[in-house]
Parts: C-alpha cells; sequence; structure tokens
C-alpha cells in the first residue's frame, strides 16, 4: 500500500517560535521557506512562526505537482488554506513574498553581485525546481491577473516595497495601496532588488518588524 503524505508533510511546513501571535511565512517563486532564514532568527522569541514551501518548491515531491491544479493562484490559495486549517489556524499574520519571478539572471532579479551569497542562495533553490514545473508556475504567474479582486480585500495591508526592483516597480506598490478595499500602508525601502530579504536583510528586519506591531496608517 503506498503512503500519502499529510498535508503538513507534504508542504514541509515548520512551526518555531514561542508568542502567541501566530506569522505565517510565504515565499515567492524560485525560492523556498529558507528565503527566510535571516529573518526567522528575530522573530522567534515573539511570534509563533508557520513555514512552508509551496508544491513543487524547495524538497516537496514533484509527483504531487498537478499543472491543472497550479494552472492558476487559486491552487496555491487553496494549499494555504489547508495548511491553515489542519494546524487549527483561524487568525494569523501572513508575510507574503510576491509570485512574481525575473526571467533571466539572478542578480538582475537581485540586484547585487553574481559571487553574493543572495545570489548564490536564489540560484540554489531557482534550480532546484524540475524544468516542466518551473515553466509551468512561469506560465501560471505571467498569465494571472486578479485587479478585478484586489477591491475585496478588506484586511489590513503593509506593503514593503524596493526601491529598485526589477521585476515589480514602485508604481506596482502605489496601485495596491490604492485598490486594495481595506485599510493599507506603503513603505518604501532604500533596497535593490526582488529579494531584499536575502540581499539586505539588515534594511528589511527593523522595518518588518515594526510593521508587524504597527496598525496600518492610511
Amino acid at each position: 500500500m503506498s503512503y500519502s503524505p499529510t498535508i503538513i508533510e507534504a508542504h514541509n511546513v515548520t512551526i518555531s517560535g514561542c508568542g502567541d501571535e501566530i506569522v505565517v511565512l510565504g515565499h515567492g517563486f524560485g525560492t523556498d521557506q529558507s528565503v527566510w532564514k535571516h529573518v526567522v532568527p528575530h522573530l522567534v522569541d515573539d511570534y509563533k512562526l508557520v513555514l512552508f514551501d509551496s508544491m513543487g518548491a524547495g524538497t516537496t515531491d514533484p509527483e504531487y505537482f498537478s499543472a491543472q491544479r497550479y494552472s492558476n493562484l487559486y491552487g496555491y490559495a487553496d494549499d494555504l488554506l489547508a495548511i491553515l486549517d489542519e494546524l487549527k489556524i483561524d487568525s494569523c499574520i501572513y508575510i507574503g513574498h510576491s509570485v512574481a519571478w525575473v526571467s533571466g539572471f539572478a542578480p538582475l532579479a537581485l540586484g547585487a553581485d553574481i559571487d553574493s551569497m543572495a545570489v548564490q542562495e536564489f540560484s540554489r533553490t531557482l534550480f532546484n525546481i524540475r524544468p516542466d514545473i518551473a515553466f509551468t508556475v512561469a506560465k501560471t504567474i505571467f498569465q494571472s491577473d486578479l485587479r478585478s479582486v484586489l477591491h475585496q480585500v478588506q484586511v489590513p495591508c503593509h506593503i514593503l516595497q524596493s526601491s529598485k526592483d526589477l521585476a515589480v516597480p514602485v508604481v506596482v506598490a502605489s496601485y495596491l495601496h490604492h485598490a486594495l478595499g481595506g485599510p493599507s500602508a506603503v513603505e518604501i525601502l532604500q533596497t535593490e532588488g526582488h529579494l531584499p530579504q536575502l540581499s539586505a536583510p539588515d534594511v528589511v528586519i527593523p522595518v518588518l518588524k515594526r510593521h508587524l506591531v504597527c496598525d496600518v496608517c492610511v
């Protein structure tokens, strides 16, 4: 009889920290939960942290990746909801790092030197993805347009944006700020690249911690 992993096992869910408030950390395409490795040590004393790998990323079993299920972003949203349901989490703070990915060299995506540790780390996680899965996910991302549903997002949102991001320019943060249905705040980080939590953690961490404890100021 073949063994089917639980949703927790399938997505390599890890839980750490001792705080009462729950923070869920989601990664973007081309990375896995290790993209938060510089951030986690600064949050574990104050929050309970939940990290996971999206299907097809990290060491998830590629045999469980369904091109049909993940032909749109709702498949990923359903996975996240299933994880939260399994952990009996009905309220949390979600920190998501985009779903966007730059087709090209890792240094361009990160705005860093090719020999930097950040570029090497991104290259490692990016090339760990099976090529056919990478193609399917990239196609889903580039063909998704959720602008029409942004007004339905009523929960408070904090938008942290690199000042120089080849994948997502500052104007996108401004658009989200005005299009979201609930209160939102934008802070532009003096960083370069799409993964500042890897390339500039010293800048990102204090800003992230401040936003975690502050209410949205519209």
